[in-house]
């Protein structure tokens, strides 16, 4: 009895690793911020609204889950202090206070992973650079574990202490399951932004060819401007990495920079 009663113990708390240690979604964002505002068509600079609402309903579920997180460590610390209280003072009462400051734990442990895969549904749902199917897809099997979850956390208080182990084994599993689901669409996402910049940094390089070439016609040197417009093109060509795309925006911005100055030189010649 002893040794599953220890048995018990270490499950729950090795729980912890899987809960906070594990990595969630977020998309890259050395990636998601390479177009600056000034390199937006018009019509994707004015279609802010849905982006900032979802921003703000993922925010809201962001606080919620790092104040489960607090209140989580909170009871974890507890925990170990009643387990150690209860190795010095081997009593049917500290067993029953260790026994009770456990249901404690690992419900406040399902109730933060339900919050932190609420915020992972939050973040999906409507997110355009997610494929819609894989959208619907995500979220239905997200809201399973969910409510598998909620069922888990509803019988908590009745479990002995060994139900409590084949609980915690139960919990870690579903955590398993929603990092395997996480990671796919973290991958699908990556995938479709560096896609989706890669397609954008083409449509750049022909409109600033075009824009080299009518200043050139006016006279204009824009030596500088076509050495840009060749590096951003070379990165481009070569194989479709992250790296290469961040350098590649990195010289069309400031070919940007030279085509404004060109077009304020020609205003002022005018």
């Amino acid at each position: 009895m002893k040794k599953i009663f220890l048995i018990a113990v270490l499950a729950i708390i090795c729980l912890s690793s899987s809960l906070v240690g594990t990595v969630y979604a977020e998309t890259d964002p050395s990636v998601s911020r390479v177009i600056k505002r000034d390199l937006l068509p018009d019509e994707e600079k004015n279609d802010q609204f849905t982006i900032i609402d979802r921003r703000r309903r993922y925010e809201a579920a962001q606080i919620l889950y790092q104040q489960d997180v607090e209140t989580y460590r909170t009871h974890k610390a507890k925990l170990i202090e009643a387990r150690e209280r209860y190795q010095t003072i081997k009593n049917e009462e500290e067993k029953e206070r260790f026994a009770l400051q456990a249901r404690v734990y690992l419900k406040s442990a399902i109730e933060t992973f339900i919050h932190r895969a609420q915020r992972i549904v939050v973040w999906v749902d409507g997110n355009s650079d997610i494929d819609v199917q894989i959208q619907e897809d995500t979220i239905q099997k997200i809201n399973a574990q969910i409510t598998e979850l909620n069922g888990m956390l509803a019988s908590v208080d009745s479990l002995s202490l060994e139900q409590i182990q084949d609980l915690t084994i139960q919990v870690r599993a579903r955590i398993a399951a929603y990092n395997g689901t996480v990671r796919s669409v973290v991958g699908n996402i990556k995938q479709a932004q560096i896609d989706t910049l890669w397609s954008k940094a083409q449509e750049l390089l022909a409109r600033f060819l075009n824009n080299i070439e009518n200043m050139e016609d006016k006279g204009i040197d824009m030596t500088k401007a076509r050495e840009l417009l060749i590096s951003a093109n070379a990165k481009l060509s070569g194989e479709k990495t992250k790296e290469n795309i961040i350098s590649a925006y990195s010289d069309l911005r400031n070919l940007l920079v030279h085509l404004k100055q060109a077009t304020q030189l020609q205003q002022n010649q005018n």
